[in-house]
This record gives structure tokens, sequence and C-alpha cells, in this order.
């Protein structure tokens, strides 16, 4: 059976289309008018980031958003990708890098809500669409929680005694990569120590991540703490671990306070070096030590530990451990 011509030219037409959408739409937009299009739409604005020198990546970017897969990201969001040098590049950069210092180059992502709010970083970028969907689709999802500041003054006005709220506020704060240093201490002075033997009072304190040698890392402890902390999910057990160790670290530079650094340092438990050999945990523990000398400037015990450490340490490796490890 002959088909018309008529019809092959449809099916031409359909699979041009077809291979037309099947790709992100990327809109001719300044940030504004893209982020009034967002609004307007129900989406969340996505800004693809172009690197100044990364040639390669700005090649695998575009191959990921041209892929078959990457036209459900429209479903989501509106997709931007400003010029490097355009009126918007420098503005949207001081956003791409949380720390001041680094503004020098960018590839990846930026995800704003309607109101113009960042709500999520991508800080790579790769060949993989399915990367950049779900990170839009992640980003869609922290856009559309429920505000953040109404949640808090709830949670205020009821004496910081309500866990269930006080757990959906951790939740936001955490996905918009927001601290919750801040909620530590009213939680604690409006809760009687006892109710933290419950496992519901202890989670949440867990989810906080206080930092070692303060009132609520003792509270903490004394929780009837080796039940509960067993009965976290195993991944929510090493993130709380991983927090507490930075956040600690963090204010023993801040404050210089050698003793807390070195208790965070000799602790094997949050150094792993449960499977390293006696003989080495002291000589890798000053190895460490001589971090927190140079973190503080302390140039003196900087170079005696440093020096101590490849001494004693590096310079005794094997070839054979080496490649080992």
């Amino acid at each position: 059976m002959k088909f018309p011509l008529l019809v092959f030219v449809y099916l031409i037409t359909l699979l041009s289309l077809q291979r037309a959408y099947a790709q992100a739409v990327i809109e001719k937009l300044p940030f504004s008018k893209a982020l009034i299009k967002a609004g307007r739409e129900g989406k969340i604005l996505m800004v693809v980031m172009n690197s100044r020198l990364n040639k390669q990546a700005n090649k695998t970017t575009s191959e990921a958003l041209y892929n078959q897969i990457a036209f459900t990201i429209n479903k989501q969001a509106v997709v931007i990708r400003p010029e490097v040098s355009g009126t918007d590049w420098e503005e949207l950069v001081s956003k791409y890098y949380q720390d001041p210092n680094f503004k020098n180059d960018a590839v990846g992502g930026l995800f704003f809500n309607a109101s113009g709010e960042l709500v999520h970083r991508y800080f790579f970028a790769t060949n993989d669409p399915h990367a950049y969907f779900n990170q839009a689709f992640l980003a869609k999802r922290i856009a559309d929680l429920p505000n953040g500041k109404v949640l808090a003054d709830s949670l205020k006005s009821s004496g910081y005694s309500n866990v269930d709220l006080l757990s959906q506020l951790i939740t936001i704060r955490k996905e918009r990569s927001e601290t919750t240093d801040d909620l530590i201490e009213p939680f604690i002075s409006a809760t009687p120590v006892d109710s933290f033997n419950n496992f519901e009072y202890f989670q949440v304190l867990a989810r906080l991540s206080p930092v070692l040698h303060t009132k609520a890392d003792s509270i903490l402890l004394r929780s009837n703490f080796s039940t509960n902390w067993n009965m976290l999910d195993i991944k929510e057990r090493a993130d709380i671990f991983h927090t507490i160790n930075n956040k600690t670290y963090e204010k023993a530079v801040a404050v210089k306070d050698y003793a807390l650094a070195r208790y965070l340092i000799d602790s094997t438990d949050n150094n792993n070096l449960e499977n390293v050999p006696e003989k080495d945990k002291p000589l890798l523990r000053n190895g460490l030590m001589s971090n927190f000398y140079r973190s503080v400037n302390d140039t003196a015990a900087f170079i005696l530990s440093a020096i101590d450490y490849a001494d004693n340490y590096l310079m005794k490796l094997s070839v054979d451990s080496v490649n080992k490890a």
C-alpha cells in the first residue's frame, strides 16, 4: 500500500517536531524577565552557568540540555543560559558562590523561586541529562516547601515546644542549606531534660547537630544515647556525625580553642582511624593537628608539627603501602 505524499510530509514534520522538543527549551530572556515568566507559569527559574575557562564543561552541559530526556526540565523550570560577559553575569556569579573569595569561574546551575529567592545550587556540569532533570525537580520541591519564616514565627509562639513544627523547620532549613544553630538553645531551654530520653525529642536534637562540649551535646549524650542513636537511619547518623565534626572544627578554629581541636582529633571515632595500626595513630593525629595550627595561623606550632609529621610518618611510608592505600 502506497502512502500519499501528504502523509510522508506529515510524518517528517512530526519527527522534526519531536526532535525539536526532545531538549530543554532555553529562553532568550534576561534574568528579570525570565523570573516574571517563571512566576506566571508557576515554575522555578533555572539559570545554566557557563564556565569562563572550562570549555569542555560547557560542551558537556550543552550535550545534557539537548538530550532527549532534558525537555522534561521545562515541566518544572523556565531555563535561561546567560552570556558570560552579559549584564546579569557578575550578579549571578556572586549568588553562585557562597564564599565571596571565589568569583572567577562558575559552571552548573542556579535555581530561583518566583520571588527571586535562590533555593538551590548545582555546582558542576555533567553529560548525564538525568542529573539536570533531578536537580530541577529537587529545586522545585524545595521552592514548594512552606515558608520558613512563617514556621519559625509559629515555633517561637509555641515556646519552641512543638517538635513537629521544629522538625519541619529543620527540614526546610537543611534543604535550603541554611543554618539551624539558632534553634538549639531555645529548644533545649524550653524542653525538660528527661524529655530527650524519648526518641522523638532525641532525633530532633541530634538533627540540630550540636557542637561537641556544649550543653546541647551533653544533653544528647545523657539521653539514652546508645538506644536512640541506633534507632536513627544509618545515612542520617552519618550525616549528623559529619556535620557535628565539621561544626566543632569550625568553632575550634574560629575561637582558637586548642583544647577543643585536640579533643576532636584525639577521638579515633571522629577521624576514621579505627583500622589504622596503633603505632601510626599518634602520628596521624599530629598531622591533623598541624592542619589546625595552619588554620589558626600559628606558624611556629605548624612548622614544628609538620616537620615531625613528615619525618616520622610520611618519610617512612613504603611505596607498597601507598599503592595499597
